[in-house]
């Protein structure tokens, strides 16, 4: 069946809304996702974001937010404070859900091309967004889409969520598996020391039960100091 893509506005809100707490309901572990405050929805209706909806047969069946952060809001930039972000060049990749029974077709990739290309034509080069950790579907989506895993950071007490970023105004970050660290899924601790080290991650690779993370080096810095702390971590690529 055809599906529509379109901006959602007001009027579809409680529809949206409806979606939104069938995905809550849904999730095999809450952490996933964390819900946002009651207003979140409406505002991305509004002055601060765009909100896509997929459309099946006049039902919504798949969202998608790009957050427009205005003057003086907290923006994802502070996640990443070492790229001296202008906080307006930066647009949140939000909420991006979508209907069980059309996962699975390429549809959450999907959704983020067409946010990438209302922030380029919003003047927002820098996209930032934040991913569970155990969330591996939306991780390796997301760094198929050129985005780049930067670091590893604490929200709501103890949720651990990944910031992946990526700049519009530089060609995609290209890169060899042959000099690519790969670290488990599972071992986050691992992960934030290759963050520390200076790699950033570009992929996940490998058989289903043996996921890794790829990290590679952005710098060329070659510091004994590094190495040292590098060595320790070096698993071979899994391509």
């Amino acid at each position: 069946m055809p599906l529509d893509l379109r901006f959602l506005g007001c009027n579809d809100l409680p529809e949206l809304n409806a979606l939104r707490d069938q995905t809550f309901a849904s999730l095999p572990d809450i952490d996933a996702y964390y819900p946002e405050d009651p207003e979140f929805v409406g505002w991305q209706l509004a002055e601060r974001g765009r909100t896509l909806g997929l459309v099946c047969a006049g039902r919504l069946m798949g969202c998608a937010v790009i957050g427009l952060p205005l003057d003086g809001m907290p923006t994802f930039a502070a996640d990443v404070p070492d790229l001296g972000l202008d906080p307006l060049a930066v647009a949140h990749m939000c909420s991006c859900m979508v209907d069980p029974r059309l996962r699975g077709q390429g549809l959450q990739r999907l959704l983020v091309s067409m946010r990438v290309m209302l922030a380029v034509g919003l003047g927002r080069p820098h996209l930032l967004t934040r991913v569970a950790v155990i969330n591996h579907v939306s991780l390796t989506n997301m760094l198929a889409c050129d985005f780049v895993l930067r670091r590893v950071i604490v929200m709501h007490g103890t949720r651990l969520r990944y910031v992946l970023h990526r700049n519009l105004a530089a060609p995609p970050l290209r890169w060899e598996a042959a000099e690519a660290i790969a670290i488990p899924l599972t071992d986050v601790e691992r992960q934030r020391e290759a963050l520390a080290c200076g790699l950033v991650g570009v992929a996940v690779a490998g058989p289903g039960g043996d996921r890794h993370i790829l990290f590679v080096d952005v710098e060329g810095d070659a510091e004994q100091c590094r190495a040292a702390r590098l060595s320790s971590m070096l698993t071979p690529p899994v391509c």
